[in-house]
């Protein structure tokens, strides 16, 4: 299994040097023989996966703020599979958001698929599970497995770590349980949360603590903060690598 980040900023893009930090959620999963693509949200880092896209890819959705939909239109051509939601609203809300007059023409023309909730959706050579978690209007973590070859990643962007009691810190876990890569919510510092309850996110602090639980073999940040600076994002990057065995 290889993934490429597209986009590992959060609430909206800003310029960088780097264009994968500044873009917004996008991740590029694909399996070893490279068969078989699955797209992890649509934000802006989608016009940086785009030379790696094939027909037949699958868009993978964690919900619906705009920084993680924002470039879904420019996926129009590519040929999409379908569009893969734990909410089965989720024409609806993306024919509301790519509408006039916001938007003049429909964002997609690919099918929307409802993940069944506790079974696992096949594409190709890799299988794709939903798991609800904490942050405003609804969240769904996503789970990628390759049976062939036992590797897996887990992507959890905004996650509030801090609103989840133990029993559903217990059962993301369980549904994380030895994922090879956890992909983690990571927007703000620790001594920020305090003042950002119900904002929806999380720190590296509690990506370690996710990552412990859930027995997950290396834990990446990702939704860094619009203001995070480029050595901000680095240094988050470092404390995470005690997690990694």
């Amino acid at each position: 299994m290889k993934t490429t980040p597209g986009g590992l900023r959060g609430s909206f893009p800003v310029p960088t040097t780097d264009p994968v930090s500044g873009a917004t959620i996008s991740l590029l999963v694909e399996s070893a023989d490279g068969s078989s693509q699955i797209l992890l949200d649509a934000g802006t880092g989608v016009l940086n996966l785009l030379p790696r896209l094939r027909p037949g890819a699958l868009l993978a959705l964690t919900h619906f703020h705009l920084d993680h939909l924002l470039g879904l239109p420019l996926l129009a051509p590519c040929g999409l599979s379908g569009i893969l939601s734990a909410r089965p609203d989720a024409a609806s809300i993306l024919s509301r958001v790519y509408s006039p007059p916001v938007w003049p023409v429909p964002a997609t023309t690919a099918p929307f698929v409802l993940a069944a909730p506790g079974t696992p959706h096949v594409h190709g050579a890799l299988t794709v599970a939903f798991h609800p978690i904490a942050h405003p209007d609804g969240c769904h973590a996503i789970r990628i497995d390759e049976p062939a070859t036992g590797e897996s990643l887990v992507l959890a962007t905004d996650i509030e770590w801090t609103l989840m009691d133990a029993a559903g810190r217990a059962a993301f876990a369980d549904f994380a349980h030895g994922a090879g890569d956890l992909w983690f919510d990571c927007h703000f510092l620790p001594a920020e949360l305090p003042a950002h309850h119900g904002w929806g996110h999380s720190s590296w602090r509690d990506a370690l603590d996710a990552a412990r639980l859930s027995a997950a073999r290396r834990v990446h940040p990702l939704h860094f903060s619009p203001s995070a600076t480029p050595s901000r994002a680095a240094s988050i990057t470092r404390r995470l690598r005690p997690a990694r065995r």
